[in-house]
């Protein structure tokens, strides 16, 4: 959303209208500027202790580096990444990150959770009409 329409990047805004963005149609230009204030004021990423005393780190897409600690030293390449990757998901990569215990992802489709290696994923495409799968930590 965020590209496609503050930025006006239009192949971003149309990939997000088929990809269940279209009820933004539905809504007044005058509410944008406040969401994408809200939509840049939100961390790249959250760390947390789970139930387990692990600790979670939860990112959109992908997290490129191989060390936790370096998150606030990515370049625009690797920020991309993390909000759009799909490498490490599509080639069902098990790329551990040193620093945190387990990595947990939406953005890429799958049907229900999937570990590979330390790395959850649990988007099960809630755009197409898919159940949500939650992730209990």
């Amino acid at each position: 959303m965020y590209s496609g329409f503050k930025e006006q990047n239009n192949k971003h805004r149309m990939m997000w209208l088929q990809h269940g963005g279209d009820w933004i149609a539905g809504t007044s230009p005058e509410q944008w500027p406040d969401w994408f204030k809200k939509i840049e004021q939100l961390p790249l990423a959250i760390e947390l202790i789970g139930i387990d005393d692990k600790t979670y780190g939860v990112i959109h897409a992908d997290f490129p580096r191989f060390d936790w600690s370096e998150l606030g030293e990515l370049n625009d390449t690797e920020l991309k990444q993390c909000i759009r990757g799909r490498d490490n998901f599509k080639n069902r990569s098990l790329h551990s990150v040193a620093g945190i215990d387990y990595l947990i992802h939406g953005h890429n489709v799958c049907n229900e959770e999937l570990l590979l290696g330390y790395r959850f994923y649990i988007e099960a495409g809630a755009y197409l009409g898919n159940e949500l799968i939650i992730k209990q930590i």
